[in-house]
């Protein structure tokens, strides 16, 4: 065979072959643009209020971390779901789904009402960060409003896993469409007070937030109860609270969400640190960190459309596919990084014209946005460089955190956050030149997190886990669907197990 007509094959094997290119790609495609309207939603907020008031923009950006640090936790045990359900979906067991949904969005529910009582305390966190009394009293207004959207994201996020888990990821694109349209009508309306609506400045972006949180919850429940999906995966049947299974998701979901909590709560801590430099290098590291955005979260859905492959792959009992997958997935979002980062430099300043004051302002915020604009070209070189990193964190992390590798990735980032983010921003605050020395480590950080989570995927461990114990379910699965007698006979066959699962048993009370 000729050399061409092979290189051409390979190619082929590569980019249409099971865990090609083309593979990933039908699943992350609609990730990809759902994660793109969450950016897109931060991005119109900043937009939006940088033309209303440009403190606004830095308070708005530090509440929200701070509101994300606290949810991420809940979150990421909600939308751990998914890797469940894509088990049991790879091991052909579609009636064990709905059940493990149902769970995830009764974690969330408790999870949203607890989240309210933080809302009286809500000038207490934010004067933690010792920013000034008019950044204090935006940012304590954003919060307050905000801790009404944590039931709604939680129970979108436990919704959400269904849909992913299963490969379904256009009907999370156009549930995350349809909110990012109400979020951005709405913005316009109650922030600027347009057709006979309040004029609520940055109170009028946050009721957006959960109007439009509220929305996204409503309508992807509504879709996972449709008939086609109550037949086949047991979406309304299941919804019987089982506490053993609420157990498992959180013994597995806890830890892998506590990963992306504390690394949240590293850079929250590292904008209220730099923001305790003042309101110029608070807004100014809002914006970068808002457009790194559009390059992290569309790579996050690369992420995770490797980490549910990972998992189906080992539901199939194909640990070396679930391998090949993830080189592919990678190789796709440094390429997506590398081309966004690009732009950071090259088209620096169309980024930092998109946030420019259009509304009257006052000498002292026109020279403060004169501040934020000398600084925000170097931020932005910070954010090329890293972010090219910052591939290899998401997916080699997703992958670990898919096949049930969760502690690692938590122990990791417990570890590095705080040696190699936090404390030497700390440190640094009282130099000059402080602020581009924090982002200095900032950047650090992110290069050795990412090359740690290479590490621990290249050692191969990951491989012989599994959320569910497949050879003793399915046995378990057919004592359940016998006839009485004979489930009486086949029951004394079933081997005893050795050592506990690692997911949640077949065999729980109904």
């Amino acid at each position: 065979m000729p050399r061409a007509a092979r290189i051409a094959g390979r190619f082929s094997q590569r980019w249409r072959g099971p865990g090609g290119a083309a593979e990933v790609l039908h699943l992350a495609w609609p990730l990809v643009l759902s994660n793109g309207f969450l950016t897109v939603q931060g991005l119109i907020d900043s937009l939006l209020l940088s033309g209303y008031d440009i403190n606004a923009v830095g308070a708005a950006s530090a509440s929200m971390m701070l509101f994300w640090t606290a949810l991420q936790l809940p979150h990421s045990t909600a939308l751990y779901a998914t890797n469940f359900v894509a088990q049991y979906h790879g091991a052909d067991r579609p009636q064990r789904v709905g059940r493990v949904v149902w769970q995830a969005i009764y974690v969330s529910v408790a999870c949203g009402v607890a989240f309210l009582l933080l809302r009286p305390f809500a000038a207490r966190f934010v004067g933690l960060g010792d920013h000034t009394p008019h950044l204090q009293a935006l940012e304590t207004t954003y919060l307050r409003i905000l801790c009404f959207a944590a039931l709604p994201l939680l129970v979108h996020a436990a919704v959400s896993s269904f849909f992913i888990g299963l490969g379904q990821t256009r009907t999370v694109v156009a549930v995350d469409l349809f909110s990012t349209l109400v979020n951005a009508t709405l913005n316009w309306l109650l922030i600027y007070g347009r057709f006979g609506f309040p004029e609520l400045g940055i109170a009028g972006s946050a009721w957006s937030t959960v109007i439009a949180s509220w929305t996204a919850a409503m309508l992807g429940l509504g879709l996972m109860l449709t008939r086609r999906n109550r037949e086949r995966f047991g979406t309304l049947v299941g919804w019987h609270p089982h506490l053993r299974l609420v157990r498992r998701l959180i013994t597995f979901g806890v830890p892998g969400g506590l990963e992306w909590t504390l690394d949240a709560l590293a850079w929250a801590l590292f904008v209220w640190l730099v923001g305790s430099l003042g309101a110029a290098e608070l807004t100014a590291t809002s914006i970068a960190l808002n457009l790194n955005m559009l390059a992290y979260m569309p790579t996050l859905g690369l992420a995770q459309a490797a980490a549910v492959l990972v998992g189906q792959r080992l539901g199939e009992q194909r640990p070396d596919l679930a391998a090949r997958t993830v080189w592919t997935t990678f190789g796709m979002a440094w390429c997506l990084m590398a081309i966004l980062g690009l732009s950071f430099v090259l088209l620096s300043d169309q980024y930092i014209a998109l946030f420019k004051p259009h509304v009257p302002h006052s000498t002292e915020l026109a020279a403060t946005w004169l501040r934020v604009t000398h600084m925000l070209p170097t931020l932005l070189g910070f954010v090329a460089a890293y972010c090219l990193f910052d591939s290899m964190n998401l997916v080699f992390a997703s992958a670990l955190k898919g096949a049930g590798d969760v502690r690692f990735p938590t122990l990791v980032s417990m570890s590095l956050s705080w040696s190699m983010l936090v404390l030497p921003t700390w440190l640094v605050l009282r130099f000059d030149g402080a602020m581009y020395l924090a982002w200095s480590f900032a950047s650090v950080y992110v290069v050795v997190l990412a090359f740690t989570f290479l590490w621990r995927f290249r050692r191969g461990q990951w491989q012989g886990q599994q959320l569910i114990d497949w050879g003793a379910e399915t046995a378990q699965y057919t004592v359940q669907m016998a006839t009485p007698a004979l489930m009486s006979m086949l029951a004394s066959n079933v081997p005893k197990r050795s050592a506990p699962i690692h997911a949640f048993d077949d065999d729980e009370d109904e």
